[in-house]
């Protein structure tokens, strides 16, 4: 909280800075929790003094996109800022973007707003992340105003914004992010469990559920175990009727050759009971039976061949007995132009300004050619020197996801069959799961699987709802799973009655 010594009527009574020989800089950051004298909720106050001039503002944009990896965020900076106030809050609030922690809006107070436009309020969220993103805005456009900066300059505050994103990463990891973004868009109250961070508690008293990433307060134990023993669930949802890959526990590389036998090729080998993607490796060679096993086996207790379902691999998410969004995951892809071999023309992709690492805020990772890759490319009869035919599309890996450089996702929501839809919702009931994230390969999401065959690879009953985020979807994934828990209406809040004596708070309780 501000101290008393520097309260809202003092910022309006301070006087304008002097703009000959100063500079701008950041005088102080107050903190202020709860509803106060500057927004509706929590938020960091950044006192700014010294001159500002608009005419500065490419220079600023300039110097932010050069200090991202990925560049300036899209449409963010665009606008001029007119105040010092306005484009240290606009250079903050793009740098948390950038760091995964884009800020919550706040509502502005009249008080807030009567200051001259001295004034960088951004929301309290990560407060390191917060508070270092105001201080290397200030620093930044205070710089900008000065000239271009210089290469020193810029790999200083990149350094500075990775570090902060490095500590803000740790902090509401994956869904229970986009979870909490959820509950204070409708007001309800939530934090971490004291006892245990890895939960959250959304709603008070009585009325408050715990958040176990995706799994609610309905989420059974039971359920929840089933669905992560990859063959337990593979077994209960084909004695059930749905269509799921073939499988087979295996114990070495012998029994694996076996199973090959038996499944046929390609084959895909996975550990039971590990998550994303771990350990999962493809086997199109009897020959390369030990490497799979072994590739899996280092990542799980058992070791389970499947059988690979052809066709093309969406994910359903399913809550409450409901299909929320689905999306395709299309595989790391290049188009042949008759004249360049695969390994150029995944060069030239990767050299696109939207892909690059995760780590730098990009929003797609490169293509990646690897072991699997090559495997991959030779089981469908090429190899990274191929020259592929002009307009020939082709996939350099099996793995559709975006870290192995897969493409942007495609909404199929409402396109999806309903006997492909009605097929996800019995999956998930059959496992008992109130939320899942069905992996499901068919030939066409808008045909029934009776008519083209469809599989369902696996459930996840911890969906990470950051996959509904990404790129090419626009669904508020994590509000439909926080109003399914808090329904409109019935989004209790306990009262809270705060006693002033006139010796303490009294002058500030207004």
């Amino acid at each position: 909280m501000p101290s008393p010594a520097e309260g809202p009527a003092d910022l309006r009574r301070a006087p304008a800075p002097t703009v000959t020989g100063e500079r701008l800089r950041l005088r102080r950051i107050l903190v202020l929790r709860g509803a106060n004298w500057a927004a509706d909720g929590s938020v960091a106050v950044g006192v700014l003094e010294g001159p500002y001039d608009p005419a500065d503002w490419e220079r600023v944009r300039a110097a932010v996109a050069r200090i991202l990896p990925s560049g300036e965020p899209a449409g963010r900076l665009s606008e001029p800022r007119a105040t010092a106030g306005a484009a240290v809050e606009a250079v903050a609030a793009a740098l948390c973007a950038w760091a995964g922690h884009p800020p919550v809006a706040r509502r502005r107070t009249a008080v807030a707003d009567a200051t001259g436009g001295r004034l960088a309020i951004l929301p309290l969220w990560h407060e390191g992340l917060t508070l270092g993103a105001l201080r290397l805005a200030a620093a930044t456009v205070a710089r900008a105003a000065r000239g271009l900066p210089d290469d020193a300059w810029i790999d200083g505050a990149r350094r500075r914004i990775d570090a902060l994103r490095g500590e803000a990463s740790l902090w509401l990891k994956g869904s229970r992010r986009w979870i909490v973004r959820a509950a204070e868009a409708r007001g309800i109250a939530w934090r971490p469990v004291a006892a245990a961070p890895h939960l959250l508690l959304l709603g008070e008293g009585r009325h408050g559920r715990r958040f176990h990433a995706t799994a609610t307060w309905k989420t059974t134990h039971i359920s929840g175990s089933i669905a992560s023993d990859k063959r337990a669930a593979n077994q209960m949802l084909r004695s059930a009727g749905v269509p799921a890959a073939r499988q087979r526990v295996v114990a070495d590389a012998t029994a694996l050759s076996a199973a090959a036998g038996e499944l046929g090729l390609p084959l895909v080998v996975k550990p039971s009971d590990a998550r994303l993607q771990a350990g999962v490796t493809f086997l199109y060679r009897v020959e390369d039976a030990e490497r799979a096993f072994g590739e899996a086996a280092a990542h799980g207790s058992a070791v389970v061949a499947e059988s690979f379902l052809p066709g093309r691999e969406y994910r359903i998410l399913v809550i409450d007995g409901a299909v929320v969004e689905a999306f395709e995951r299309p595989p790391p892809l290049v188009v042949g132009d008759g004249a360049a071999t695969i390994a150029e023309l995944v060069a030239r992709e990767n050299a696109k300004p939207d892909r690059g690492p995760w780590r730098d805020g990009f929003p797609i990772g490169p293509i990646t050619l690897d072991a699997q890759s090559a495997a991959f490319l030779a089981h469908e009869g090429k190899s990274v020197d191929h020259v592929p035919a002009a307009g020939e599309v082709v996939a350099t890996h099996p793995m559709p996801m975006l870290r192995f450089g897969g493409h942007e996702r495609v909404e199929v929501t409402g396109r999806i069959h309903p006997d492909n839809r009605a097929l996800a919702i019995r999956a998930l009931a059959i496992l008992g799961l109130d939320v899942g994230g069905i992996d499901f390969r068919t030939p066409d999401i808008t045909r029934s699987w009776r008519e083209v065959g469809a599989g369902v690879c696996e459930v996840n009953p911890q969906p990470d709802l950051s996959a509904h985020y990404m790129p090419g979807l626009r669904g508020d994934v994590a509000g439909t799973l926080v109003d399914s828990v808090f329904p409109a209406g019935r989004r209790h809040r306990m009262r809270h009655v705060v006693l002033v004596g006139q010796a303490d708070l009294a002058p500030h309780a207004a």
